[in-house]
């Protein structure tokens, strides 16, 4: 589907402001449902569980309403419907825990709603399709986190009790009020830039201020995770339009960021991994805005974004890659005269993002002596040391024995031994990461093996897709789309130098190259776009296979995440 033949209402739904509507509405959402659930399953009323289920049924109601153009009045026997099932939600809370309620009847709910949509005669990726995708991918993320607690499925988080990992970081910031006085490396993970850390120890401060108990306070902290997923969510989205995906192109590549597993995965997460992933986004897109329209207050954003994303950590300076190619390419198509104006924001993108990136590594340096891109080394007697296998083995060898077992293999985790090919840990910790499988959850084994089988077969489309499109010389957005590529290849390439370096299983993980995940969306939205209509029938069998294993693999994530929350902690 063309620009052209997309409706009215839906062109002005996407250039009225949406995105900072959308990103202002994330964040009041993560406001009001703090006080009501914590980021706890186990900790919210059951009131609470029907309260939500109700304004879920009526938002749905009034999206469909609006979708199929009926008027409020027409269709209040319909949001009156809304009391009952708050009602039934309350009750099944007798009987089963509010995570599996709302788990359960938001899923039944949503379900029901597009199925609805579906059954509408104007089927296309209008506004209706658009924002049922953003609602079931935020309520995915909204109940993985409510079954996970702050300990639980945590990267080097440790706990808030003791004073290591990111949870000790957290708590010191809380207690002491100032950065630490002493070398970094002498304490688990506190090397890190501190700015998640302390919008984590303000909040433990303002829910402890308004009378919150400490361990409620703490558990809530997923709770800024999570708006992080949300609007990180929304960035995509506006990243898929700015490129001209519409239709079911667009709907593909929004199914595959909304729907997986690595944004429930992170929305849990309360170290400072979803935070960066989010100011890499906001670089981007910040970018890209700029590209098309050279600005100075989107050159601040930009430089903002990047500056806080390094301050929170260092690995986002990646995002200066696509910059760097986008201002270029600007400044070389720039008219005489046009020169200075340029090279003026490109100063003051220096003069706002250097110091915002680099004064914690500066200062450690200076006070300690700790080297710039410090990362701690983990010992060469570690049981997930793999660094005597030959790198070309470790990069190369594909052999089935790593595939007999579709979860992460860490001997720690019940696995069979330490996973060691980079790539192989890629495709299972996008899915799974390394402590949901079935050792832990053996109701998701089959469920796992469909979803982990279609994702490793949408990479590889995905892998040839980013090289057709995002490669090729035409000329439409033709530096937009090779800063893409390269940010991607960079990504991959500098994630398999750093298994190699730091040869440990614990380094093979998706959460070090999150954004390779919606270039590979965008590349495949392009592939549903540019061959649908094409005359070739392969062309055209290669759409509908990767619509076919998008559905396949939304709806297999769905169904083991949902198992998850179910059945609880492992």
């Amino acid at each position: 589907m063309t620009t052209a033949e997309t409706g009215v209402g839906e062109r002005r739904f996407w250039r009225s402001g949406w995105l900072w509507r959308g990103i202002v509405c994330c964040c009041v959402l993560c406001v009001c449902l703090t006080p009501i659930t914590f980021g706890d399953g186990t900790q919210t009323p059951p009131w609470a569980v029907g309260l939500l289920l109700a304004l879920t049924y009526a938002g749905l109601a009034a999206l469909i309403a609006g979708w199929r153009g009926r008027s409020v009045r027409a269709n209040l026997l319909g949001y009156g419907m809304a009391l009952p099932v708050g009602i039934a939600g309350l009750l099944l809370t007798l009987r089963f825990s509010a995570t599996t309620v709302l788990t359960l009847g938001g899923l039944g709910l949503l379900g029901a709603g597009g199925l609805a949509l579906l059954a509408g005669k104007r089927f296309s990726a209008g506004n209706g399709e658009t924002i049922w995708l953003l609602l079931l991918g935020g309520w995915m993320r909204f109940c993985y986190v409510l079954c996970t607690s702050v300990t639980q499925r945590q990267h080097d988080v440790g706990d808030f009790v003791g004073n290591k990992g990111h949870a000790g970081y957290i708590l010191y910031l809380y207690q002491h009020g100032h950065l630490p006085d002493f070398d970094v490396r002498e304490v688990w993970q506190y090397y890190h830039p501190p700015l998640h850390h302390i919008r984590c120890a303000i909040w433990l401060h303002v829910w402890e201020f308004l009378g919150v108990a400490h361990d409620a306070a703490c558990e809530s902290l997923q709770m800024l995770t999570l708006c992080d997923s949300w609007i990180a969510l929304l960035l995509m989205a506006w990243l898929f339009r700015y490129f001209h995906l519409h239709g079911r192109a667009f709907l593909t590549a929004l199914a595959l960021v909304a729907l997986h597993p690595t944004f429930f995965l992170l929305a849990g997460s309360v170290n400072n991994d979803m935070l960066s992933v989010l100011f890499f986004l906001g670089t981007l897109v910040a970018g890209l805005s700029w590209y098309r329209k050279p600005c100075l207050w989107r050159m601040v954003a930009a430089a903002l974004c990047m500056g806080l994303g390094m301050m929170t950590k260092l690995s986002v300076w990646m995002a200066a890659v696509p910059l760097a190619v986008l201002f270029l390419a600007r400044f070389c198509q720039m008219q005489k005269g046009g020169h200075r104006r340029l090279v003026g924001q490109a100063a003051l993108f220096l003069v706002l993002c250097a110091p915002l990136a680099l004064w914690w590594e500066v200062r450690n340096a200076v006070k300690f002596g700790v080297p710039i891109a410090y990362v701690p080394e983990l010992p060469l007697d570690s049981e997930q040391y793999v660094g005597n296998i030959a790198p070309w083995k470790r990069l190369l060898d594909f052999s089935w024995k790593q595939f007999c077992h579709v979860g992460m293999q860490f001997v720690w985790y019940g696995g069979d031994y330490f996973e060691w090919n980079p790539t192989i840990g890629l495709w299972k910790t996008a899915v799974f990461d390394e402590l949901v499988t079935d050792v832990f959850y053996p109701q998701i084994h089959v469920p796992a093996i469909v979803l982990f089988w279609s994702s490793v077969l949408l990479s590889l489309a995905g892998t040839a897709a980013v090289l057709r499109f995002l490669g090729t010389p035409a000329k439409a957005q033709r530096w937009q789309r090779l800063a893409l590529l390269l940010l991607g290849m960079g990504l991959f390439l500098n994630y398999l130098i750093f298994c190699l370096v730091y040869p440990h299983t614990c380094t093979q993980n998706i959460r070090y190259v999150v954004p390779l995940i919606p270039i590979g969306a965008l590349a495949l939205g392009m592939l549903c776009r540019n061959w649908a209509k094409c005359a070739g029938r392969l062309r055209r069998i290669c759409v509908l296979g990767v619509q076919g294993l998008t559905f396949l693999f939304c709806l297999h994530a769905v169904l083991v995440y949902a198992i998850v929350a179910c059945v609880g902690e492992s």
